[in-house]
Formats: structure tokens, C-alpha cells, sequence
């Protein structure tokens, strides 16, 4: 059964949602594991994932509490966690630092920077202008025009030049 909160949307994307909660009072470790077995991946392989991806987030401490035990920063990880089980090549992220406090909000902003620079293609929303300081890129919508540069790999000829010229 589908998580609304955290969903495999199609082939190497996982969606998540930093609203995480858990099933109340099931272990997050298992709810991890769950979320593979509900995929067809055998127990032990399940288990492995979920603990790989605690760790990947540092959030392995968090393995043998429940939901309801969970600080804002913790459940943002274990969030990001359930998502990197499935092993995606795109990520897609909601207000990866709402409900975290200002401290740990570094921490999580590194936590993306650093599971993009190995591979995973990071898509994130916020409504903070700093939400995503250290992206490689990053667009807004205003008033219904998406604002911010095109990649220079996706630009029209004429806007690489003028892209080349600016730059130097």
C-alpha cells in the first residue's frame, strides 16, 4: 500500500514529503523496512536498505523510536531516509527544512547538497528565500513565469553565446 506522505512516482524517483509520520507506534526501523517489503524486496535485504539509509542520513538513532519521539530535524532525516530506501535517481523534495529549527536547517541543506553530489538529482520547493542556499540551481515562480537561468546545456543557441559572454 502506497504512503501518501512518500511515494515511488515512476522509475528512480521517489517523492518526499517532510511531514513524515510514521505508523503510531511501530518502530522507524521497521517502517522503513515496510515501506520494501511492500515492494517485493526479501526481509533481509529490507532491513539492510532501511538501516543504510538511517545511516546515509545520520539518523540511525533514531531506528528504534517511534514517530511521536522524533524532533523536527529527525523527522525531516527519517523523512529523506524513507525516500533514499528506494534508491532514486531523482528526489523530490517539499520544504525540506519547515518544522526544523534555524540551527539544524545547515545541517540539512548539506545533508541534500551531499546526496546530490553522489548522484541523486535533487528537485526541492520552498517559500524561504535562503531554502536553498548552495544549489546548483535554483528557479521561482512569480506571478506565473518561472524565473532564475536556464541551464546553459538546456538553452537556445543564442542564449548560450549571450550566457558565454556574460561569463567572461
Amino acid at each position: 500500500m502506497a504512503d501518501r506522505h512518500d511515494e515511488k512516482l515512476g522509475n528512480g524517483i521517489s517523492y518526499c514529503r517532510t511531514a513524515f509520520r510514521a505508523s503510531a507506534g511501530q518502530q522507524i526501523i521497521n517502517q522503513l523496512g515496510a515501506t520494501q517489503l511492500a515492494r517485493g524486496i526479501p526481509r533481509a535485504e529490507a532491513r539492510s536498505r532501511a538501516w543504510d539509509a538511517l545511516e546515509r542520513v545520520e539518523a540511525q538513532e533514531c531506528a528504534t523510536r517511534t514517530s511521536e519521539e522524533l524532533n523536527g530535524e529527525e523527522i525531516v532525516r527519517v523523512a529523506i531516509a524513507r525516500a533514499l530506501v528506494c534508491e532514486p535517481r531523482l528526489l523530490i523534495i517539499d520544504e525540506p527544512t519547515i518544522g526544523v529549527d534555524l540551527i539544524a536547517r545547515d545541517g540539512i541543506l548539506a545533508l541534500l547538497r551531499s546526496i546530490a553530489d553522489d548522484g541523486t538529482a535533487i528537485l526541492g520547493s520552498t517559500g524561504e528565500g535562503t531554502g536553498f542556499l548552495g544549489a546548483d540551481r535554483v528557479l521561482a515562480l512569480h506571478k506565473g513565469r518561472l524565473r532564475g537561468e536556464t541551464a546553459p546545456e538546456l538553452a537556445p543557441v543564442a542564449d548560450l553565446d549571450r550566457h558565454r559572454q556574460a561569463r567572461g
